[in-house]
């Protein structure tokens, strides 16, 4: 246990306040016994499984969003069937649903040739699970895009989020549903999904 505790060892007990009222306060021993601190250990070891298991749910997670950026960026858009499940939904404001991965490669294989280059950056990562093997996440998205004549158009910016469904199939997390939400874009237009600030508004 973290401090060189052990049984029989005896700490000074401090006051919940911020300084103790008197010298005498900090002269009151505790005494730890074994019985404590075997207790103690389990229930923290309990704890630190269940808070050691979800992190790397997280970590794995944040791996497939990040497995997503690299796909649709480096046009290997095979690879969303490793990201998404096989009926998965997926949607963008300008796509509607697409049901299925073979349906996701399709519609990458279609849009992203007609850009010079991409660049997907993803932060702001927030994941809460819903049960044992299901999660949801919302992420901030900044997409670059590059047309091939850029002196003619200029690039396009979209920032937004992805808000998504995740799901644990064979020890690997994909998701079950993406929804794109588009915050602004530059060259600027009216249109889009608004943020939660316009909604408040």
């Amino acid at each position: 246990m973290g401090g060189g505790l052990r049984a029989g060892h005896v700490i000074p007990q401090v006051s919940a306040l911020t300084k103790a009222r008197s010298n005498r306060d900090l002269q009151r021993p505790w005494v730890w016994s074994r019985h404590t601190l075997q207790c103690g250990a389990r229930r923290h070891g309990r704890q630190r499984r269940v808070s050691t298991h979800r992190l790397e749910d997280r970590a794995a997670i944040t791996d497939q969003m990040f497995r997503y950026a690299r796909a649709t960026d480096w046009l290997e858009t095979e690879n969303h069937r490793h990201v998404f499940v096989a009926d998965c939904v997926f949607a963008t404001p300008h796509s509607g649903d697409l049901l299925g991965a073979d349906a996701v490669v399709e519609y990458m294989n279609r849009v992203l040739p007609q850009f010079e280059a991409t660049q997907h950056l993803i932060g702001n990562i927030w994941i809460e699970f819903t049960g044992p093997d299901t999660a949801t996440a919302v992420s901030y998205v900044r997409a670059w895009h590059r047309w091939p004549e850029p002196e003619h158009k200029p690039d396009m910016i979209l920032w937004g989020e992805y808000h998504d469904a995740w799901v644990l199939v064979d020890g690997t997390w994909r998701i079950r549903e993406r929804r794109v939400l588009e915050a602004g874009i530059e060259p600027r237009r009216d249109g889009g999904v608004p943020n939660r600030r316009r909604l408040k508004a």
